[in-house]
């Protein structure tokens, strides 16, 4: 059975509502290079995603559904999955009442 042209997800990762504030806190981290992370924000609060802990990078309405997929061609053809090990997500936003914020990511299992 040929792995050629398939993706694997890593684990979902999480945070509840209950646990936001106005101070980032993780969200997630990268285990290995992916090529295609997803969000979703399913709680009753509007959140800021941040890479750094820091600076403001993505802002996702309460009720948003958002992919980000991001690699580079090479010459011979293969694509280098450019979101990297280790990759952090943090979360922020007031405390909500329902929902979580949720962080899925996709490698390939032959770039691991």
């Amino acid at each position: 059975m040929s792995i050629k042209n398939t993706i694997r997800a890593l684990p979902l990762q999480s945070v509840d509502s209950d646990e936001l504030s106005d101070t980032y806190i993780l969200l997630g981290t990268l285990d290995l290079p992916c090529y295609l992370l997803r969000i979703q924000n399913s709680s009753d609060m509007d959140v800021t995603l941040s890479y750094d802990g820091e600076t403001d990078h993505e802002f996702c309405p309460s009720g948003y559904k958002g992919s980000f997929d991001l690699y580079a061609p090479t010459v011979t053809g293969v694509y280098i999955p450019l979101f990297p090990e280790g990759m952090t997500v943090y979360v922020k936003g007031s405390k909500g009442e329902y929902g979580s914020i949720y962080l899925s990511a996709y490698y390939h299992p032959l770039g691991k």
